[in-house]
């Protein structure tokens, strides 16, 4: 798991980040996708007997299938892409309800930053999101339970919460380029911060088994 985590994964991310200068081109919702597919097969293979590792890796599975819908230039790609990311959380939240965890207290400012984000996070996309509004108010929500549920874990805690914030921050940059004001050279910054959120936790969901 290592080398994949090391090599074959960053080389995955950093060749679809390069293949974005020539975006629209055929393939590329799988492209984009393969990174995570890569973190999701090697999870499912190797850590199939340890079951919240093996529900971790169905939270991958669902955030491919988010990335690939996300890239398709269909009807409501954004609401379907919404969705299979909230399934992949819950997926997560349920993983790391099952693994060991400390007490809230003891990380209490890591909890803290993780709710003020989102409450910042909702006070700036909500008003802005439209008939979107509950949906993505729903999506805030969940993913700010993963990143606490994540920021729990008595293993690698601070890698978990730093990947978990990533993951946030990612997300904030899609609602804020989608319903704010776009940004320059969003998409680079949207999967440049999503593939080092997903590899990151990943890495601490897995570092402390056998591989």
């Amino acid at each position: 798991m290592k080398k994949i985590l090391n090599v074959y994964y960053p080389i995955l991310a950093v060749a679809y980040l390069v293949s974005l200068s020539f975006l629209p081109y055929t393939g590329s919702p799988i492209f984009k996708a393969l990174p995570i597919i890569l973190l999701a097969g090697s999870v499912l293979y190797l850590y199939k007997e340890e079951f919240s590792t093996l529900i971790f890796g169905l939270g991958l599975i669902f955030s491919s299938l988010g990335d690939i819908v996300l890239a398709l230039p269909i009807e409501k790609s954004f609401m379907i892409g919404l969705g299979l990311f909230l399934i992949a959380h819950l997926f997560y939240i349920y993983s790391f309800f099952r693994s060991e965890r400390v007490e809230p207290m003891s990380r209490r400012n890591w909890i803290a930053i993780i709710i003020f984000f989102a409450i910042f996070m909702a006070l700036l996309i909500l008003p802005k999101a439209g008939a979107l509004a509950i949906p993505v108010g729903i999506y805030l929500t969940v993913i700010a339970v993963m990143a606490g549920f994540a920021s729990l874990q008595k293993k690698n805690g601070g890698l978990f919460f730093m990947a978990a914030f990533i993951f946030m921050l990612s997300d904030g940059l899609i609602a804020w380029n989608k319903f704010i004001q776009a940004l320059p050279n969003s998409a680079l910054l949207i999967m440049t911060t999503y593939y080092i959120a997903q590899g990151l936790l990943t890495r601490a969901k897995t570092s402390s088994k056998v591989s």
